[in-house]
């Protein structure tokens, strides 16, 4: 993209011919990397961003931000701590304004058991983690336990569809998610 040559950057042509076009990375100027999606972002599980960007003004919702979160199935210690972070500065909602939108994401985990599986099992380990980080006071840790409850509840309690029903019998014996490497 011009913009960003025209910045300092430059692309990382391996990742965008591994991508297919649908990501680039730049290198460069004042932010050492820049990484771009086109429509979505697709990693373990995608996130479709089409009819998404214009929620808010500066950046993707904060549904979006935490499914970026839910989606991994390696999730690591950081992403645990930015999910926290989420649930502690906003709302768990039916809607995207100002708030994480569960209505939003429960819906699209009743038609995929895949991301609903990792994403079940990656906010379990947000509430058990909490324990382990330390800046987190005994506040923090009930406000992040009761957001996190309330969503497991309006996921479990939204109905699946007969796709999500299908695929769950398989489970965990087949795999469920997308294998990802490191220039995805």
């Amino acid at each position: 993209m011009p913009f960003f040559e025209k910045m300092g950057y430059e692309l990382e042509k391996r990742s965008a011919m591994l991508s297919g076009n649908t990501r680039h990375i730049y290198f460069g100027g004042s932010i050492p990397m820049i990484d771009v999606f086109f429509d979505k972002l697709d990693y373990n599980h995608p996130i479709d961003y089409r009819n998404r960007l214009e929620i808010h003004p500066y950046c993707v919702s904060l549904a979006d931000l935490l499914l970026q979160k839910l989606q991994i199935v390696q999730i690591n210690d950081k992403d645990l701590k930015d999910a926290m972070l989420l649930f502690l500065a906003a709302q768990v909602s039916d809607t995207d304004k100002d708030a994480i939108n569960a209505k939003y994401i429960a819906k699209l985990f009743s038609d995929d058991w895949g991301f609903y599986h990792t994403a079940t099992t990656n906010l379990i380990k947000i509430r058990d983690s909490m324990a382990g980080v330390k800046v987190l006071t005994d506040d923090h840790r009930k406000v992040i336990s009761e957001k996190v409850d309330l969503f497991l509840k309006i996921v479990e309690e939204t109905p699946k569809s007969g796709k999500w029903k299908s695929r769950s019998k398989t489970g965990t014996r087949k795999p469920w998610y997308k294998e990802v490497s490191d220039w995805e």
